[in-house]
């Protein structure tokens, strides 16, 4: 019947369509990108932060793997294939060359890239990352600023927004907050324990004139028990809050729990301007003024 075929043939462009969009969305779950990672340049001229030059890669290579399209190469191909073309896993700066190594370890992007102080008193670090598509030799930059006590922070923000722009994953933060604040937190415990030591002691002391004021056996007893409970209630708590306390105190001394923040500021602003008008507070990059604070994001005119 006429009915009969009706449902068949929605029945089978049903199935059509339904196995054309499972074959797409299984297609792009394939598709990789592979990242390769080169080590960092040290420009702080201090040699103690050589460490650093591998450190961040090694960091960074934790943080982009969580991404389900991001493939890291892994750091022994490179270094290998590096080594036989005598080249190193620092300096290389030229978007050519680095478009050459890919197509050598068969990467599709190349991360590289440089840190150094603009506050050595505060220990204010920037890093710089810098990330080249293999194929068409187009490079972009950005970079992170922040104390370097947060260096983590850096290649967290870092990491999320370069998983944004090369595999179209994650949102693209503008700051991300870093530290622990459990000082704040022990704070606020040591007040609770004083309000509740307070509080105890207060019935402690009502109960005690209930105490001395009884006149039968029975609540006699009773008051007796009770104040003797929130005696050693009101002991306790005013030993936790003598602990918590000195805890606090040192935590706020030697700035445990210490916290801030790493922003990341896109350049608002592209006209050209002579070096010698800077105003303070503000870099030049590639001609452009940015301001000096946050993640910079720079654009090749390759792109």
């Amino acid at each position: 019947t006429k009915e009969k075929d009706v449902k068949i043939k929605f029945v089978i462009i049903f199935s059509l369509i339904f196995m054309l969009f499972y074959s797409l969305t299984f297609a792009l779950e394939e598709i990789r990108i592979s990242v390769a990672i080169l080590d960092f340049s040290n420009n702080t001229g201090e040699d103690s932060y050589d460490y650093l030059e591998k450190a961040i890669p090694k960091t960074m290579m934790s943080e982009l793997s969580k991404s389900n399209r991001i493939v890291i190469v892994e750091r022994d191909k490179i270094k290998k294939i590096l080594r036989e073309h005598e080249l190193s896993m620092t300096g290389i700066t030229d978007s050519s060359k680095l478009g050459n190594v890919g197509q050598l370890i068969s990467a599709d992007y190349i991360v590289h890239g440089d840190f150094t102080f603009i506050d050595k008193t505060n220990k204010k670090l920037v890093v710089n990352a810098h990330y080249v598509k293999v194929e068409s030799g187009a490079a972009k930059s950005e970079k992170a600023k922040g104390y370097l006590r947060f260096l983590d922070g850096h290649i967290e923000l870092l990491a999320n927004n370069l998983t944004n722009r090369i595999a179209g994953e994650n949102e693209f933060l503008t700051s991300i907050d870093v530290g622990s604040p459990y000082s704040t937190y022990l704070l606020i415990g040591t007040g609770i324990s004083v309000v509740t030591t307070g509080v105890l002691h207060y019935f402690f002391l009502q109960k005690r004139d209930d105490y001395k004021n009884s006149e039968t056996l029975s609540s006699i007893n009773d008051n007796y028990d009770s104040s003797e409970k929130l005696f050693w209630a009101r002991n306790s708590f005013a030993g936790a809050t003598l602990l918590i306390g000195t805890i606090t105190a040192l935590a706020y001394i030697y700035n445990w729990g210490d916290t801030g923040e790493i922003l990341a500021v896109l350049p608002t602003m592209s006209k050209t301007i002579a070096k010698d008008n800077i105003n303070e507070g503000i870099d030049i990059f590639n001609d452009k003024i940015v301001t000096e604070y946050g993640l910079y994001l720079l654009y090749s005119a390759r792109f």
